[in-house]
């Protein structure tokens, strides 16, 4: 008996060691007024505008991505590239409608980083693939993409360059996104 409650109190102790030990992923929160989501429609007449990052996380250890989180307030559109105000809210519209981006019944739009592979090429250069679930109008796609990701000791930061192609997101034109993610890290 008198082994079994030694046993029982090391087991005990060096369960409690272990969990004392282990290191928490740190957490960069999203900086949303230093991010931006510029959009350029890919059709017949082209036009640029803007989305705004909600909030979001990136999850990093010892330089590599572990996990990250974005939500993108659809309904803060903007087009930027049109200055008569008439035919800008009609640009507007025309994207916020159902056959396009659907922002009456989806006003938000997802990003979940799954995986993150980091390359070892020039500074500046994409030096992270990354792939995530995004989801836009009610469906969810895996997508994949480079970027250039700075991480330092306070803050990261990600850029990149992603086409949603209108077959799968059922819209009447591609549709580019640049994204520039700042983030801190949380206290």
């Amino acid at each position: 008996m008198k082994r079994i409650s030694i046993l029982l109190s090391l087991t005990v102790a060096s369960l409690l060691a272990f969990a004392f030990t282990q290191a928490v992923t740190p957490m960069y929160l999203l900086n949303a007024s230093a991010s931006s989501i510029n959009w350029t429609s890919k059709g017949d007449t082209p036009h640029t505008g803007t989305f705004k990052f909600k909030s979001g996380n990136i999850k990093v250890d010892k330089k590599i991505i572990r996990g990250g989180f974005f939500y993108i307030n659809m309904n803060a559109i903007k087009v930027s590239d049109i200055s008569d105000e008439g035919f800008n809210e009609q640009e507007r519209e025309r994207m916020r409608a159902e056959d396009y981006l659907d922002i009456a019944k989806h006003k938000d739009a997802t990003f979940k980083i799954t995986k993150a592979v980091r390359k070892d090429v020039a500074e500046g250069e994409p030096n992270v693939d990354i792939t995530g679930e995004f989801t836009m109008k009610g469906k969810k796609e895996v997508i994949s993409f480079p970027s250039v990701v700075d991480f330092g000791k306070k803050n990261t930061s990600l850029k990149a360059t992603i086409l949603l192609k209108k077959d799968v997101w059922e819209m009447p034109e591609d549709l580019e996104l640049s994204i520039d993610v700042q983030t801190n890290l949380k206290k």
